[in-house]
């Protein structure tokens, strides 16, 4: 499987090896991320889609403000 998360390096317990592991777990997540907006930039019926959806939810958060006044 290709998108999985092997996090390998010091199992010590110690601060350089945590922060090892977050920089690791906090590269592979901005690469996943990368990935998906590529995917979805090049398309452009998942483009389109993903500016509806947005746009949605924008007009839906300010209907909410404005019953909730």
């Amino acid at each position: 499987m290709e998108h999985m998360l092997v996090i390998s390096g010091s199992t010590s317990g110690s601060m350089s090896g945590l922060l090892g592991t977050f920089t690791e777990v906090f590269t592979w997540f901005i690469t996943q991320i990368t990935t998906l907006v590529t995917t979805v930039v090049s398309n452009p019926l998942l483009l389109l889609m993903t500016a509806v959806l947005m746009v949605g939810a924008a007009v839906a958060m300010f209907v909410r403000l404005l019953k909730s006044v």
